[in-house]
This record gives C-alpha cells, sequence and structure tokens, in this order.
C-alpha cells in the first residue's frame, strides 16, 4: 500500500498595528496609544477576517501599547479571549530575524498564528516570507502567507505563498 505522507498547512497573518495617536507629547513611543482612527480601523480589519472565516490559534503580540491594544480589539471580534495572548517585549523594535524566532517557538501549537506588530520590521518580514515586495504595510494591514509545513520551527525551510494582504483603504 502506498502511503503519502502530507503536511497540514499553517498560516502566518503579520499585523502592523493600528493608527497611534502623537497627541501626548510627553509619552514615550512604547506608550503610545491608538488614536480615534485606529480604534475604529483595528476592529474593522479583524471584521474582514470573521467575514472569511478566520480564526486565530495563537497570538504574539509586541508589549508596546498600540500593538497590544491592536491585537486585543482583534481578538475580542474574533472570539479569542484576550488573556491568551502571548505579550512579548522581544517583537517591540525586534529584527526579522527576531520575530522569526518567536514564531518558531510555537512549535506544533496551531495552525493559524497571528503576530502583531511594527514596522519596518512587519513589511520586510511579509516580503521575505513569501518573496513578494512590499513597499508598506499600513496601520492596521494583514499580510496572509501560508506554509507547507507540520511545525513552526519549520518556518524558514521553505518560502511561503501569500494568500492575501489586505488593509483599511483597500476596497474590497
Amino acid at each position: 500500500m502506498n502511503y503519502h505522507y502530507f503536511a497540514s498547512m499553517k498560516t502566518l497573518y503579520l499585523i502592523r498595528h493600528a493608527k497611534s495617536s502623537w497627541e501626548y507629547q510627553h509619552l514615550s513611543d512604547f506608550e503610545r496609544p491608538l488614536n480615534d482612527r485606529g480604534k475604529r480601523t483595528a476592529p474593522e480589519m479583524a471584521e474582514r477576517l470573521k467575514a472569511k472565516n478566520i480564526k486565530f490559534d495563537y497570538i504574539i503580540s509586541s508589549t508596546a501599547v498600540r500593538a497590544g491594544s491592536t491585537a486585543v480589539l482583534f481578538a475580542t471580534v474574533l472570539g479569542y479571549d484576550p488573556e491568551l495572548i502571548d505579550f512579548t517585549a522581544e517583537a517591540y523594535e525586534a529584527s526579522e530575524g527576531d520575530i522569526c524566532s518567536l514564531i518558531q517557538k510555537v512549535g506544533t501549537s496551531g495552525n493559524h498564528l497571528a503576530v502583531f506588530g511594527h514596522n519596518p520590521t512587519t513589511t520586510f518580514l511579509a516580503s521575505r516570507l513569501c518573496g513578494k515586495y512590499f513597499s508598506n504595510v499600513p496601520t492596521a494591514g494583514i499580510v496572509a502567507i501560508e506554509f507547507d509545513i507540520d511545525n513552526w520551527n519549520d518556518l524558514l525551510k521553505s518560502e511561503g505563498r501569500l494568500l492575501f494582504f489586505d488593509y483599511p483603504k483597500n476596497k474590497q
């Protein structure tokens, strides 16, 4: 009998934090909150994922206020318990390699992983992982990349396939 081994597919959602406020000059970059537009577009973008029946199995987020707030807004819309978000300081001011290491640590946990982070890393990493050039992932932008792997540890062993790129001003 012929047995064929089929790897499961894993989908990575690289999501840039929503629009942040520059209103409070006394706050550090890390502490900047979402502005009104960011508070509006984050749930709108999450609703677009919900319309595609997308649910996250695991969420990693930068601990910066604007990224964490974006992750919580997405999680709430998508029915993911915000208490389960893996908030990590390593995702703030992270390099592409740093983010890849965080993803690889997830191992076999879940097939739909979301990473909420910052530019320019989000844009550079999206380009690197699927071999497509992105000039910019706008605030609240989502890049969905599918990988033919069983374990997130194998993330860098093959090029991913771009499923979609969406952002608030993208008229669907």
